[in-house]
């Protein structure tokens, strides 16, 4: 409101944008997302991380997937730009948990137009930092083999397989 009483509706004296989470219409309403684009919103960086619902909730990223499409469909509407930031390589991660996020690429690349883009420009390999609740917990999570951050086993995928999955 401040930003628009300063410049008016959809100004063009700055843009700005932000991260943000998948969120359903309940929590975030179409109205805000319109408000904000009139103040001159223009991207939103949101952490999807995968594609599969139960790996977002083993990283505590518990929003659904109904949740993500409405946050794509609501950006699409109103013309802000999406950078879903992807995580390829959960410890817990299984090849269909996998596929399950190379599903919501597929899905999901079809929401870019001429007039937006929804593309993963930040996808990286899982590594493990101090003080992650995975790395106090590598039990629960099947990590094993550590030789450095980057470099790990778990039950379902390895190094190599991450970087398979990456590609």
């Amino acid at each position: 409101h401040n930003i628009i009483n300063k410049f008016g509706k959809n100004h063009n004296k700055f843009w700005w944008g932000g991260q943000a989470i998948a969120t359903s219409e309940k929590h975030i309403p179409r109205q805000a997302y319109k408000l904000a684009v009139q103040a001159g919103l223009k991207y939103l960086i949101v952490g999807v991380e995968s594609g599969s619902k139960k790996v977002r909730w083993e990283m505590n990223k518990k929003f659904y997937d109904v949740d993500l499409y409405y946050t794509l469909s609501i950006c699409r509407k109103y013309k802000i730009n999406i950078v879903p930031l992807m995580i390829i390589g959960f410890p817990t991660e299984t090849e269909s948990d996998f596929q399950k996020t190379l599903d919501f690429l597929e899905l999901y690349k079809n929401f870019s137009n001429k007039q937006i883009s929804i593309k993963p420009f930040n996808t990286s390999l899982m590594s493990l930092g101090p003080n992650m609740e995975i790395t106090i917990n590598l039990d629960k999570y099947t990590i094993k083999n550590i030789k450095n951050n980057w470099n790990w086993n778990s039950n379902y995928h390895d190094l190599n397989e991450r970087i398979q999955r990456l590609y």
